[in-house]
């Protein structure tokens, strides 16, 4: 175009413009304008508005039309200094202008929601003799619309009306699209019947909004008859119509019907897109099916569709939270070999999934790979170290990581404290959880629900209902409601305790509020009642649920069903299951899965094994949950056969094992001392493309350290540091306990010592072992020393069998009289062992 514009010049040179004769001044006019027109194409818009310059210096004026499109091209680059100037100078220039001149410009206005400055401009235009056409009150209108300014949009159709000019589909879908957006899904159908009887045709674009408004709010039921309703009045669905059933009905939890829709869009002729697949992708990584994402990542590559960001960075939290983090790293290699480069949010996915497996060193290589790709780490970047160390209980490098987000620039983050306070409650550390809600509130951030919550449910955990209780009084001091997860914590908290007339009442203060409550909340007060012994209760609560016009769910009567079958009442958890039957509710795979764990806890393998049987009676197939309890019952009663024996069947069944089910396996293995077998199933979890955990670990350890073979126990911690996993303090206990079993408390001491210099929290299951190991030995007075730094070093009071190691020691060397000092050191609500009822006859 710089040859063209040089040819023109030279050619009025050589002809002697303006004074030469027989210049054809229309034909250059002509030249000069489809230049200009080329520049606008190519966005050279600064070379075309010199062009129009040099055209009125040279004598041939431009016409409107070149500045028309000039400014309509200024205000899609959003310039609207330039398209304003352009405008202004019409005049001077003795152009007169149009409503194409115009109407681009109030468009531009209104969608930077610059409405006022958009009608100056529209009633200039009119004061200049110009008449606005409905392209230029649709403009205005759907400027109004999008602000959420439906008044104005109205009087703007009134204006319209008023000058005699009807109303187009593009009127009636800009406020159809607007309700849509609101969620006012009756003002949206009330619209389009105002359209039908204006005679105005609805198009694609008006039956897919108001259809994915449905879809948003979960009535797939009516998206899908307004689907119908499209095809019957002729209107053929596009891509976009059918990415919006597909997107609402993987919403509703319904993959089977959106596959449906997906085939449905291909027999139409009609090629899926990008936005087609990515909806899948995203539903799999919420649930963690990494061999669904993956699949469906598949299928649209061999469509030819390329994928973007999103779609892989979906993909990587879908094997992240499948624990296939092997997998999450040869898609992003992937992704690159596509020419899609990660982005921040690629990588710090990646970090969290890591830091969510407990590899926390693979998630530090990923943040240098982070940062070697010229992407700034930011708060949510270090965010999930700080999780994953607190969740360890290693406080201490979880505050480290605190200080270097600090050290950053990023100042507080809520998260972050939130992540401590949730942490810290959990722990038992109430003190320093509350520490960090007063050291929140110094930097300036108002705790949050969460932040409260998070409290709350800490004091609930350890049984300190009353602090819990005044925490809540603090949320409604703050100025906040307690959220629903508060007060369900209170109620569970109750029905662990017993206090099922507490729990009663928190249900009765949710309904006193006015707060809306769904079954959920309902199942927790009848869940406390069925904890509580007071079946009877949870029957007129599960009446109280009906009255409200909540139906009962699966949960509701397992709630039952779990409680009988755990206390081993196994005909009252069968009514329940029958009446959850006459109630028209099939048990499902909750139901089973909740029975089966009951078993798996109450130590009856083969009752969990039968129910599995009934499970696929009833048609629903046995998840890795259900498989993963049968066999982690069968290894507690040291039936490594028959573990290994389901084991087998589950791949039969085509269901993949979990990080859970191998180490179900080594744990089993572990149980029945046989090492060897625990190695050999780890080696098969590795050769499954599943990467070990702590827990893993942890449990080989075990498997080592029960035969006898504490070095090579200690040697499995330096292979899970050198693969990237960090021992916790499950890890740290595991190694103390097979120490002092085996008879060598020194060695154990020297692994407490490096637990502390690790920063990790020394709990009560730490001192435990030390105390047995120590009565065992007829070292009491050991014993006593340990079990009093348990009692005195304000961690988590002694469990009942803490005391009983100590008490054992002392009546098998017959000093029962020591015994009693020990029993006078526990909490007199805690349950009498063995052993204590054994010193009551002794004395």
């Amino acid at each position: 175009m710089e040859d063209a514009h040089s040819f023109l010049q030279e050619l009025l040179r050589v002809m002697d413009y303006p004074q030469g004769q027989g210049v054809n001044l229309s034909s250059f006019q002509e030249l000069y304008k489809t230049l200009g027109q080329a520049l606008v194409r190519r966005q050279r818009l600064a070379e075309a508005e010199g062009l129009l310059q040099e055209m009125h210096e040279l004598g041939m004026g431009a016409d409107i039309t070149m500045y028309s499109a000039l400014i309509n091209a200024w205000c899609r680059h959003q310039n609207l200094t330039r398209a304003e100037g352009l405008l202004n100078g019409l005049n001077a220039r003795g152009i007169q202008p149009n409503a194409l001149s115009y109407t681009p410009f109030v468009h531009a206005c209104g969608h930077n929601g610059q409405i006022e400055r958009a009608e100056e401009w529209l009633a200039r235009m009119q004061q200049e003799g110009v008449a606005p056409t409905t392209v230029t009150y649709n403009t205005l209108i759907d400027a109004c619309n999008k602000n959420q300014d439906a008044a104005r949009a109205l009087r703007w159709l009134g204006r319209m009306r008023n000058e005699g000019l009807k109303e187009d589909v593009f009127t009636f879908t800009s406020f159809i699209h607007a309700c849509a957006k609101q969620g006012d899904l009756v003002g949206a159908e009330g619209w389009l019947q105002r359209m039908r009887q204006a005679g105005v045709r609805a198009n694609a674009y008006v039956y897919t909004a108001l259809l994915s408004a449905f879809g948003r709010v979960g009535d797939l039921e009516r998206a899908e008859e307004w689907f119908k309703q499209m095809q019957v009045e002729g209107t053929a669905p596009t891509v976009v119509t059918y990415n919006a059933l597909i997107d609402a009905s993987l919403k509703a939890g319904l993959p089977h019907r959106a596959a449906g829709w997906r085939d449905s869009m291909e027999e139409a002729g009609l090629q899926p897109d990008l936005f087609t697949y990515q909806p899948f992708i995203q539903a799999c990584a919420r649930s963690g099916d990494a061999e669904g994402a993956s699949g469906w990542m598949s299928r649209m590559k061999a469509n030819k569709v390329r994928g973007n960001v999103y779609a892989y960075t979906s993909l990587v939290i879908a094997c992240g939270r499948a624990g296939q983090l092997d997998r999450a790293d040869a898609w992003i290699q992937t992704m690159q070999e596509d020419g899609i480069k990660p982005s921040s949010l690629t990588y710090n996915t990646m970090i969290d999934m890591c830091c969510l497996n407990g590899q926390i060193e693979r998630a530090e290589s990923w943040l240098q790979r982070m940062r070697a790709a010229g992407h700034v780490p930011t708060a949510h970047t270090y965010v999930p170290f700080i999780n994953a160390y607190a969740k360890r209980g290693d406080f201490g490098t979880a505050e480290e990581w605190l200080q270097r987000m600090k050290n950053q620039g990023f100042g507080g983050n809520a998260h972050a404290y939130n992540s401590f306070i949730d942490k810290y409650g959990r722990a038992g550390q109430l003190e320093r959880a509350e520490e960090y809600m007063r050291q929140m509130r110094s930097e300036g951030m108002e705790p949050s629900n969460i932040t409260y919550t998070a409290l709350i449910d800490g004091c609930n955990r350890h049984g300190l209902l009353e602090r819990a209780e005044w925490w809540m009084r603090q949320v409604e001091h703050a100025g906040l409601i307690p959220d629903m997860r508060a007060y369900t914590s209170c109620i569970n908290a109750c029905g662990r305790a017993g206090q099922w007339q507490r729990a009663e009442e928190w249900m009765r203060e949710i309904e006193g509020r006015g707060l809306k409550t769904d079954a959920f909340m309902y199942n927790a007060v009848i869940d406390a009642c069925h904890r509580s012994g007071v079946s009877e209760r949870a029957v007129v609560w599960l009446e109280r649920m009906r009255e409200r016009g909540l139906k009962p769910d699966g949960f509701t009567y397992s709630s039952g069903v779990y409680e009988y079958s755990i206390s081993g009442q196994w005909k009252q958890a069968e009514v329940w299951v029958q009446k959850m039957q006459e109630e028209g509710i099939t048990p499902d795979l909750f139901t089973f899965n909740t029975l089966i764990s009951a078993c798996k806890k109450n130590g009856e393998p083969e009752r969990a094994s039968g129910w599995l049987i009934e499970m696929k009676k009833a048609g629903v197939a046995p998840d890795v949950f259900a498989y993963t309890s049968c066999i982690d019952a069968y290894g507690a009663a040291g039936q490594l056969e028959l573990a290994e024996a389901l084991m087998d069947e589950m791949q039969r069944a085509d269901v993949m094992p979990s990080a859970a089910t191998y180490t179900a396996l080594i744990n089993a293995s572990r149980r029945s001392g046989e090492p060897e077998s625990a190695m050999a199933w780890l080696e098969k979890m590795r050769a499954a493309g599943i990467t070990p955990d702590v827990f893993t670990y942890t449990s080989c350890i075990g498997a080592c350290g029960r035969a006898g073979q504490l070095d090579y126990a200690e040697d499995w911690v330096q292979q899970m540091i050198q693969e990237g996993v960090k021992p916790d303090a499950f890890t740290f206990n595991a190694l103390i306990d097979v120490c002092t079993v085996n008879g060598q408390p020194q060695r154990a001491e020297r692994w407490l010592e490096q637990m502390r210099e690790a920063g990790m929290h020394v709990d009560v299951f730490t001192y435990t072992p030390f105390i047995d190991a120590c009565a065992r030995q007829g070292d009491l007075e050991s014993a006593e020393i340990w079990l009093r730094e348990v009692k005195n070093g304000g961690m988590i009071e002694p469990t009942f069998v803490t005391y009983n190691s100590t008490t054992d020691g002392f009546v098998d060397v017959g000093k029962g009289e020591k015994d009693e000092d020990i029993i006078r050191l526990r909490d007199p609500e805690m349950p009498t062992s063995k052993s204590m009822r054994e010193w009551s006859i002794i004395s």
